[in-house]
């Protein structure tokens, strides 16, 4: 009995083990279903949400500054021997006209400042350089900075100056000599002083006249050497008299200046740099005087009539007949000797516009004439030959200067 109940036994135990063995072997081969889901593993959380990085650019190459036009400057003809300066290139590149000037008998310059975002001038001037002879704009300019003093007469070497000043104190700079043919610029220190007035140089450079707030004095160009100086005087009515300077003789050895107050000229006179010998003209009280050759021309200092020759003493007097070409002095907004003395440039303005006109200094004959309506002039100068006169017109709001050339010299 013993031996048979250990048997039952044993293959109860074996039928239980294989009982236990085919469930597991079903629940690991279980369908995942609806009641058995596929379990998922757990997903990271970040700590925290950083943002997109920013997108780097590519590097783009350096953009090309954009051409120039060519600056063109055509002949505008109004009529035989009178012809118009095209400026329209400075209006196109916002830049305005400032002034021009005759730097020979083939050279105007046109002195040239760029205009801001604001409209407003910018301080620094180029030169550009036009031809009389081809009519055209030559291709090349000078940068020359803030001017305070614009040409006033072709020296014996065929050179013009300019006197620049300091941005920021806006005293005198320096003193450049340009050559309007070969577009050249010598450079020389302005006096270092804060109470220059003005000054003006001799056809020659050998000397300097410069107004102080003391005296007018004579120097070197350098400033190195002072020849002469002639002090303000004072009126018996307390008026103070200034010195200044208006004119050289041809050779450089005498200058004419004026001794004037706010209201008017007083007197004219004349100086002799070699030998300080002054020379007062007191029968030209009144009147401004420059050279031409061994004479003086005379004239008001405004309205600029009556005007005349006269001898180098003042004596000698002869009026030129204007008094037909201009019956209103009032309407004479500008004048101008040609440096030969054989011609005047004068400018008339009216409520119609402006009129000019280059006449035979001694007789008053018109030999050109132009009329401009809505506007008026406020320069003129000649070519050193004087056969050519060149006006410009006042520079407006809707209306930029024009230039114009009256050639009557054939």
């Amino acid at each position: 009995m013993t031996k048979r109940f250990s048997r039952v036994l044993a293959l109860l135990l074996a039928a239980l083990m294989l009982l236990a063995l085919a469930s597991c072997s079903r629940e690991q081969d279980e369908p995942v279903g609806p009641d058995n889901p596929e379990p998922t593993p757990d997903e990271p959380v970040p700590d925290e949400t950083l943002p997109d990085p920013e997108p780097v650019p590519d590097p783009q190459p350096e953009p090309e500054p954009e051409p120039q036009d060519e600056i063109a400057g055509e002949n505008t003809t109004i009529a035989e021997g009178i012809w118009k300066i095209d400026t329209s290139y400075f209006v196109k590149n916002d830049m305005t006209v400032d002034s021009a000037y005759v730097a020979g008998d083939d050279r105007v310059l046109l002195f040239v400042s760029a205009l801001n975002p604001d409209g407003t001038v910018s301080e620094s001037t180029s030169v550009y350089f036009f031809s009389l002879t081809t009519g055209d704009f030559v291709q090349e300019w000078l940068d020359i900075g803030v001017v305070g003093v614009y040409p006033d007469r072709v020296y014996d070497d065929g050179t013009v100056s300019v006197v620049t000043l300091d941005s920021e104190s806006y005293e005198y700079r320096e003193i450049l000599f340009i050559d309007p043919q070969s577009m050249t610029v010598e450079s020389i220190p302005a006096p270092d002083s804060t109470d220059i007035v003005s000054l003006s140089i001799s056809p020659d450079k050998r000397y300097v006249a410069l107004t102080t707030l003391q005296d007018l004095r004579v120097t070197s160009l350098d400033f190195s050497t002072t020849y002469l100086s002639i002090p303000y005087e004072t009126t018996d009515d307390g008026q103070q008299l200034v010195p200044s300077p208006t004119d050289w003789s041809a050779d450089s050895r005498f200058l004419s200046y004026k001794m004037a107050a706010w209201e008017s000229i007083v007197y004219p006179a004349i100086a002799n740099i070699e030998t300080g010998e002054i020379q007062t003209l007191d029968t030209l009280s009144g009147n401004e005087v420059r050279f031409v050759g061994n004479e003086l021309f005379y004239s008001s200092w405004f309205p600029y009539l009556p005007c005349g020759f006269c001898s180098l003493d003042g004596s000698n007097a002869v009026e030129t007949p204007l008094s037909s070409i201009v019956p209103d002095p009032t309407q004479l907004c500008q004048f101008s000797l040609s440096p030969d003395g054989t011609h005047l440039a004068i400018a008339l303005q009216s409520a119609d516009g402006g009129q000019a006109m280059v006449l035979d200094a001694r007789t008053g004959e018109v030999l050109s004439s132009l009329s401009v309506p809505g506007q008026s002039f406020n320069e003129a100068t000649f070519t050193p030959d004087g056969r050519t006169a060149v006006f410009s017109t006042a520079s407006t709001l809707d209306q930029p200067k024009q230039v114009y050339v009256l050639d009557f010299g054939w």
